[in-house]
């Protein structure tokens, strides 16, 4: 596990959120801890799912970033965890997951199980940062029963 600490920027807003981001990749931890360190959250890693999950066991987090396709422990996998209350954290925590199979399918698997938001990979990093910020805030849509935001879909663009 790595801390990345607040921004000590004055210009950026300092959240007290923390986020753990899951990804196998460490290039994609960077990308993303960059993204949201540099909007004042604080950032935890992991590798994957599994690491997550010991993450999760030592650490509160606000939000989680991660990626679907991992070794040992996939996003998706990750995500039915943590809904099922099967993890010491509240089973409501936002997560976003991130991926290039992003087919209505896999989404609405995803959504079903679980995830708040879908973003297609490669990320946008200004879609990444408002999607983050609107689930912090509790500004997204509600899901539908069938496993559909209610209004406007996110990642499409």
């Amino acid at each position: 596990m790595i801390r990345v600490p607040l921004n000590s920027n004055p210009a950026v807003p300092e959240f007290s959120s923390t986020i753990l981001v899951v990804d196998d990749s460490a290039y994609i931890r960077r990308f993303f801890a960059r993204i949201l360190g540099d909007a004042g959250y604080q950032i935890l890693f992991a590798a994957d799912g599994v690491v997550a999950i010991d993450v999760l066991a030592e650490c509160q987090v606000d939000a989680i970033v991660t990626d679907l396709e991992m070794p040992r422990l996939s996003g998706h996998e990750l995500v039915k965890q943590i809904r099922a209350g099967r993890l010491a954290i509240p089973h409501d925590v936002p997560i976003v997951v991130c991926s290039s199979q992003a087919d209505r399918e896999t989404q609405s698997q995803l959504l079903r199980s679980g995830a708040d938001v879908i973003l297609p990979k490669p990320v946008n990093r200004q879609e990444l940062l408002s999607v983050v910020n609107q689930l912090l805030q509790n500004n997204l849509p509600p899901i539908s029963e069938s496993g559909t935001r209610l209004s406007k879909e996110v990642g499409n663009g």
